[in-house]
């Protein structure tokens, strides 16, 4: 009862009251186990005394029921794991919760059935076996179609994975199924908004009616569009731009009511720090991201925010503090389990800007991995193979260094990949891809132009020459 009180305000002091729950279910099962054991012992001693066991003082007792762990005690027990990052531990009392059930079903309710389904499938997304999570959650909304956030997690899955297309169609089916939910709408907004399509999301916000526009999730993404809609262009970034201000501090209000209503709200904290740093006040930003920083290790685990790790890497980025900065992405990284594409992208920002171009296709190549689909990394990992050719052809060798011919076969390898990744984006079109064609179509021109010059190269035949000259006498020795 007291973990119940405490899970939504205190969930460390919840899972300290469960986890002691826990234990003395454990300690009476191990006694209960014990008389069984002596009983068992007793009905031996009987056996073995034959025609003398009327001698044996006493009648053997039958033995105790063994006492079931409530299925809602290691469920709920579970839920906070998880939220601690504790997800072995969380995946056990999971499995315990459903041969709980198994062995006594009266004491669980269907709705308790069907939320411990949807916590299983939560834990096999965290776990990454994404495949039979999505499976679960694809049963949960057949069976139960108005189950909102299963709707959410295939959304959130296919965000994850790039395929923008996919998680749309979630979260729309989610707002169709709830007459217009307010986490289902913040979801599609937020979709819409990475798609660029701000229009779209502000459609979503205004959806919600006069009631659930005071919902600080909806709140929060409100903010996030308006601050989306800042100028892109590096020459309209400065802070002198009324236009750019105005956007910023309608952000800002818009995170402090947030603040108004849940003080704590670590989120509209972190905003604020994002419009503080727009504003070029990286002292009070910094100051704003530390105060979640601290709020989140208060929280032991509970509350975690790698966007906060995200937005110091920024901070240090702006600084030309690229070493500063990869660790803050690191951080970041390491909470999304190294399975977030975006933090990625943000990695290979940094290495690009600190001249490290094979650290920044590295870290690009994993983040294609994870999100094949997705155009930004796409984008990025043709324009870092063609600046890194470029960088190659530019470089001097020494007269007879053997490195130089894999370095430019390498290089001549990689302008041909850029080349076809700018081709494959220019066919997708402006719709799909939201880059300028002719932007896209001059990169893989400049591509197609440097391979024959390369090829020709005559420093290049020279080491060619050498190179089998060297092979040539490795053969006849």
């Amino acid at each position: 009862m007291l973990g119940e009180l405490l899970a939504a305000t205190e969930p460390a002091a919840a899972l300290e009251a469960f986890s002691r729950a826990l234990t003395l279910h454990s300690q009476q099962q191990r006694e209960v186990l014990l008389r069984n054991e002596a009983r068992a012992a007793q009905r031996a001693a009987v056996d073995a005394a034959g025609d003398d066991a009327a001698q044996l003082d006493g009648s053997v007792e039958d033995d105790e029921p063994v006492p079931v762990v409530p299925a809602k005690l290691l469920n709920n027990t579970a839920v906070l794991m998880y939220r601690a990052g504790a997800i072995g531990e969380a995946m056990a009392l999971m499995n315990e919760a459903e041969q709980s059930i198994k062995a006594d079903p009266s004491k669980a309710t269907a709705l308790q059935t069907i939320s411990m389904a949807y916590n299983m499938a939560r834990l096999q997304e965290a776990t990454g076996d994404l495949k039979n999570a999505q499976h679960m959650y694809r049963n949960l909304v057949q069976q139960f179609p108005g189950y909102i956030d299963c709707y959410l997690r295939l959304s959130a899955m296919a965000k994850a994975a790039g395929a923008m297309a996919e998680a749309q169609h979630w979260a729309a089916q989610a707002t169709q199924q709830a007459g217009g939910h307010v986490d289902a709408q913040a979801m599609l907004a937020t979709l819409h908004m990475e798609r660029g399509d701000l229009n779209a999301a502000r459609e979503c916000v205004g959806k919600v009616g006069a009631e659930g526009s005071k919902d600080p999730y909806m709140l929060l993404t409100h903010a996030n569009v308006v601050m989306a809609a800042l100028p892109a262009d590096k020459s309209a970034r400065s802070p002198a731009d009324k236009t750019r201000r105005d956007h910023i501090y309608k952000a800002l209000n818009i995170y402090r009511e947030v603040l108004k209503q849940q003080p704590d709200n670590i989120y509209a904290v972190n905003g604020l720090g994002t419009c503080l740093a727009e504003l070029g006040h990286m002292a009070a930003a910094k100051q704003a991201f530390d105060e979640v920083m601290r709020a989140s290790a208060k929280a032991k685990g509970f509350v975690r925010l790698p966007e906060t790790y995200v937005n110091l890497g920024n901070l240090w980025l702006a600084r030309q503090q690229y070493n500063d900065a990869l660790i803050m992405y690191e951080h970041a990284s390491k909470l999304h389990n190294h399975k977030n594409a975006q933090v990625l992208l943000y990695m290979a920002r940094a290495h690009h800007d600190a001249g490290d171009h094979l650290a920044a296709k590295r870290a690009l190549l994993r983040a294609l991995h994870l999100a094949p689909s997705d155009i930004k990394i796409r984008f990025n990992l043709a324009f870092v193979l063609q600046e890194w050719a470029v960088k190659v052809f530019k470089r001097k060798y020494i007269s007879g260094d053997a490195a130089k011919l894999k370095d430019y076969s390498d290089a001549e390898v990689a302008l041909m990949e850029a080349e076809k990744i700018f081709n494959q984006l220019h066919a997708l079109g402006k719709e799909a891809t939201r880059i300028e064609p002719k932007k896209l179509a001059l990169h893989a021109k400049f591509c197609h132009q440097q391979l024959p010059s390369v090829r020709g190269a005559p420093e290049l035949r020279a080491a060619a020459r050498l190179h089998c000259l060297r092979v040539w006498r490795l053969c006849c020795a």
